[in-house]
């Protein structure tokens, strides 16, 4: 594989989107997702994504401007269509259902077909575009009761589905296929002493498998996001205010670590760690929107949390004293540790 001939086929903003707990199993399908079931089933085309292991963690590399095209069209779409609106919420209950009853009865890696894949593929769209698409409402200034209603529906299907993906990942886990591909279970190339893979880039439909060597070169040609300012901003999705020490959490293994009454930063949080994760006076999270697992969270829980930072984890050190003004959306940096 030739690197350097690939660099001319990535978008030019391709940049970090979001850290997640994921294998390299379902970023083979996910991958797939974004070149194959989104442009069938929403007409959006994505060039190029790249998913990178790091730390028993995933990094999702995409570009801004596509995402952004894919979260306006999905919220147009259900804007203007109640059908459509409808349409999307039941295949994602529908494909939300069936996961749950195959992890119910199905208990080996021989239960693995095309058809399940197929599935995984196209319900992580629907998953995507009922997020992003309403995101994208959420965002819209003044926005009526028609699209607070639309929110609401989007809201509420989306966290029926959001604990189908850990589910799946502890399945992959259990029956010890998570570092492989789709085509590797499909075609059961299923070994020992496995070299485990630690990138996977696709250019349109197409997949690479990539090795230690060709994700440094990746990680270079990317630039990182500047951070300018001790002090930053992002989008409040529970009000409140709160001063505390940061508590900083990079991955889901280290959730139970939550301080009582700590300010908790992270990438974004997790369903599977709500009973930690109450234990923070405040939330501040890289990623994330009004229909974020956090946004829901900080609602049930009523704890002033902002979201979509960006630089969050990069800005702030366990210990750290701030004060979170979840009114305004700012963080400011009272003492560094």
């Amino acid at each position: 594989m030739h690197l350097k001939s690939f660099i001319n086929k990535l978008p030019k903003d391709l940049s970090q989107h979001a850290v997640r707990d994921i294998s390299i199993l379902s970023c083979s399908v996910f991958g797939k997702t974004h070149a194959v079931s989104m442009k069938r089933i929403f007409g959006v085309k994505f060039s190029a994504t790249l998913w990178v292991k790091d730390n028993k963690q995933i990094i999702f590399y995409r570009s801004k401007s596509e995402y952004d095209s894919f979260s306006r069209i999905a919220g147009m779409k259900f804007l203007q269509n109640k059908d459509f609106v409808n349409r999307i919420c039941q295949k994602l209950i529908y494909y939300t259902d069936w996961f749950n009853s195959f992890l119910k009865n199905n208990a080996n890696r021989k239960s693995f077909s095309k058809d399940f894949f197929t599935k995984y593929r196209d319900f992580f769209a629907y998953h995507q575009a009922v997020y992003w698409g309403g995101d994208y409402l959420s965002k819209l200034n003044s926005p009526s009761a028609k699209i607070k209603k639309i929110i609401k529906r989007l809201k509420n299907v989306y966290k029926y589905n959001e604990l189908v993906v850990p589910n799946i990942e502890c399945f992959f886990s259990k029956v010890g296929i998570a570092d492989y591909v789709y085509s590797d279970i499909l075609s059961k190339r299923i070994i020992n002493n496995y070299n485990k893979k630690v990138g996977l880039l696709f250019i349109g439909s197409r997949m690479f498998v990539l090795k230690n060597y060709d994700v440094k070169f990746f990680k270079k040609f990317i630039q990182s996001e500047k951070i300018l300012s001790d002090n930053i901003r992002g989008l409040s999705v529970y009000p409140g205010y709160y001063q505390g020490r940061i508590c900083l959490i990079s991955s889901l293994y280290d959730f139970k670590k939550i301080r009582k009454n700590s300010v908790l930063v992270t990438s974004m949080t997790r369903p599977q760690f709500n009973k930690y994760i109450s234990r923070a006076g405040a939330i501040i999270c890289d990623e994330g929107g009004m229909l974020s697992h956090a946004a829901i969270l900080a609602r049930e829980a009523k704890i002033p949390t902002i979201v979509g930072t960006k630089v969050a984890t990069k800005v702030f050190s366990n210990g750290d004293l701030v004060e979170v003004d979840a009114n305004r959306g700012l963080i400011k940096i009272l003492k560094r540790k």
